[in-house]
């Protein structure tokens, strides 16, 4: 017998303890973990500095095409107004003065075509003939369309601002001129009217150049109201009015720094059909005007010069009194506008010698003389006009800012919801790791408690086949040395198969009402034995008289036999150990508690949520010669919780832990 306990002495010191197995077959899984985590890290920053930047870029490129918008919505308002001369130039064209007796009836013609091209026809409200048959004096006449005549008319105080210039600086009746000044018109913004000479056909000078002598002015009158109220509105409208309601301007018309008109989007700012434009419009005249509108849109999103240009005015005009140029569109558009008004043209401004006209005819050398129309401002200085156009609400910087701000935000939120599944996964990886030695320690701690007691019956049952119990007392103690083994055998293998099936949810347990208190009795018989083998010193408070609570008797007397057994095996140095019963008032229910005491070392505070995790095992306890699978607590809580009820602990280092089961009391 002495052989046999040395040869199980043997099999301890072999190195299949737990403490043993623990440092030297640990895998660690942090490493790889970190590695991830740090990569994932690294990916995130790369992510979030991409997504500023990107952010950044868009929010420029924002800017830049609503910019681009504006400047060519302003643009093309300022190219259709050109066009607008442009066609009334080309309507009231020179070679309508050639033939004086059939006046009436070609300019009546000009006014019903201009009206027929133009949806701005009224633009033109009068038109004056100022016939100079000497130098000083003349007759004005005005063409009256409705009564189909030209009458005698009289210089109202504007237009006798046009006659002074006329006098002034204006060709003396007789006089020849070039052919270019045929198609030269002056603009007189105080008159608002626009005025060229009306010459006679020379058919006897042989200069072909200088075949024309003015015989007075032709006087077109414009509408200033109808300009300001319909046409500028319209136009605006056009180019303007079909923009999202997100996007709505508001438009300014400065001459000199000075505001002229402001002008507001009315409604929606959708495009106002044609056949309802008298009714409505897009675009409207606001009521801030002067200083109050320049104190309004100081600050505006757009900004652009507008027709009046200082340069490229020739000095014949300039002695005229032409002081600026009114810019037209390019020569390309202007050409493709003479072709379209006057016929395909072979346009030689420069045709100004005999030779080059030598016997063509003289409609010809005057077709080929006029070129294309011009126009200039007959003032005393010069003046600057300016369209300014400003974003209703807010700035187009503030509104970019904004939604930069906005993209910046909602980066941010999903960057930090990145970061926070980066690390919930961080979280998740390293309790994955531990969780994973946690199983080899535990796959290792089994293997001890398998691999000594098959060890042990190994021997046992090699010893009994030689034949070496020579007694039936020896043959008996071997018996039951081998049935302590097979049942340490059982119990770890069927704590293994129950945690198993409580993890796939397959325990159920048939509840009945019962007395905790003797089931607690029952449980503390059977662990009796353990307690007094181990030395402890026992005590027990079981209450009469409580409430009958449900649960099963069975799983209550395994879970606390492994509560009482886990008091031995850690209730060291105190070797002392107490099972009590009591009923309490939790608020307005009332509950049964079952508590187990002991004074061993205690649970450290870090690790009192752990240790109902399966396979989990303090450090202190996994690196010493305890034995255990860490998985009793988690059958005892699972079982507790699959009663109705649940477990709590409260420990403190050094003094010793309370395990406490807590059962409600059904009314």
């Amino acid at each position: 017998m002495i052989g046999m306990r040395g040869r199980f002495k043997w099999l301890r010191n072999r190195g299949y303890s737990h403490g043993g197995i623990h440092g030297s077959s640990r895998v660690s899984y942090e490493r790889p973990v970190a590695l991830a985590i740090g990569a994932c890290c690294v990916l995130l920053a790369l992510l979030g500095t991409l997504q500023f930047v990107w952010i950044g870029r868009v929010s420029d490129s924002q800017r830049t095409a609503e910019g681009a918008s504006l400047r060519r919505a302003t643009r093309l308002v300022i190219i259709q107004v050109q066009k607008e001369l442009e066609l009334l130039l080309a309507t009231f064209k020179a070679d309508a003065d050639f033939e004086r007796s059939r006046r009436l009836e070609t300019y009546r013609q000009r006014q019903i075509s201009w009206h027929e091209v133009s949806l701005h026809g009224p633009v033109v409200k009068r038109i004056f003939f100022y016939d100079m048959p000497a130098p000083g004096s003349g007759d004005l006449t005005e063409l009256v369309t409705e009564s189909e005549r030209i009458r005698p008319a009289k210089w109202g105080r504007n237009l006798a601002l046009v006659r002074q210039h006329i006098h002034e600086l204006a060709f003396a009746p007789g006089r020849p001129v070039a052919m270019r000044w045929l198609v030269t018109w002056m603009f007189h913004p105080q008159a608002m009217a626009i005025y060229r000479p009306i010459v006679k056909f020379d058919s006897r000078s042989r200069n072909a150049f200088y075949r024309g002598r003015v015989t007075g002015y032709l006087i077109l009158q414009l509408d200033r109201d109808f300009i300001r109220d319909r046409l500028i509105p319209d136009m605006l409208n056009d180019h303007f009015g079909s923009w999202s309601e997100s996007a709505r301007y508001a438009v300014t018309l400065k001459l000199d720094g000075k505001s002229l008109y402001v002008y507001e989007p009315s409604g929606n700012g959708s495009i106002v059909p044609p056949e309802v434009a008298s009714e409505a419009s897009g675009y409207s005249l606001s009521p801030l005007q002067g200083q109050d509108a320049a104190d309004w849109i100081e600050s505006p999103d757009q900004s652009s010069q507008a027709m009046l240009i200082s340069t490229g005015v020739p000095n014949p005009v300039s002695l005229r009194g032409g002081i600026q140029r009114i810019g037209l569109r390019g020569r390309a558009e202007r050409l493709r506008l003479a072709d379209l008004e006057l016929g395909p043209l072979s346009l030689t401004l420069n045709a100004n010698s005999d030779d080059a006209t030598q016997g063509q005819e003289p409609a010809s050398v005057l077709r080929q003389s006029l070129g294309l129309p011009r126009l200039f401002l007959a003032a005393d200085t010069q003046h600057r006009l300016t369209v300014e156009v400003r974003r209703l609400g807010a700035t187009l910087d503030a509104v970019v800012n904004r939604n930069y701000k906005r993209s910046v935000a909602i980066g941010m939120v999903v960057l930090m919801l990145l970061v926070g599944a980066t690390a919930m996964i961080a979280v998740f990886g390293r309790s994955a790791a531990r969780l994973a030695e946690v199983r080899m320690e535990a796959v290792a701690s089994q293997s001890h408690q398998l691999r000594n007691p098959l060890a042990a019956i190994s021997v046992l049952a090699d010893s009994m086949v030689r034949g070496r119990p020579q007694s039936g007392e020896k043959v008996v103690e071997y018996g039951g040395m081998i049935r302590d083994y097979a049942k340490r055998l059982n119990e770890t293998v069927d704590r293994a198969m129950r945690v198993a099936a409580m993890e796939s949810f397959e325990t159920r347990y048939n509840l009945t009402m019962l007395d905790v208190s003797k089931v607690a009795e029952d449980a503390l018989e059977e662990a009796r034995p353990l307690i007094e083998s181990a030395g402890f010193a026992e005590e027990h408070t079981l209450a009469e008289g409580l409430p009958m609570v449900r649960a099963n008797a069975e799983a209550l007397r395994h879970s606390l036999g492994d509560l009482l057994s886990n008091a031995v095996k850690y209730g060291q140095p105190g070797r002392w150990l107490k099972l009590a019963t009591a009923d309490a008032a939790v608020g307005r229910r009332r509950e049964v508690l079952i508590r187990v005491h002991d004074r061993g070392r205690g649970i450290a505070a870090h690790e009192m949520r752990k240790i109902f995790e399966p396979y989990y095992r303090g450090a202190g306890v996994a690196s010493s010669s305890i034995p255990g699978s860490g998985l009793g607590l988690t059958l005892v809580r699972g079982t507790v919780q699959r009663m109705g009820g649940k477990l709590t602990v409260d420990s403190e280092e050094g003094r010793g832990t309370v395990f406490t089961m807590h059962f409600p009391v059904r009314v």
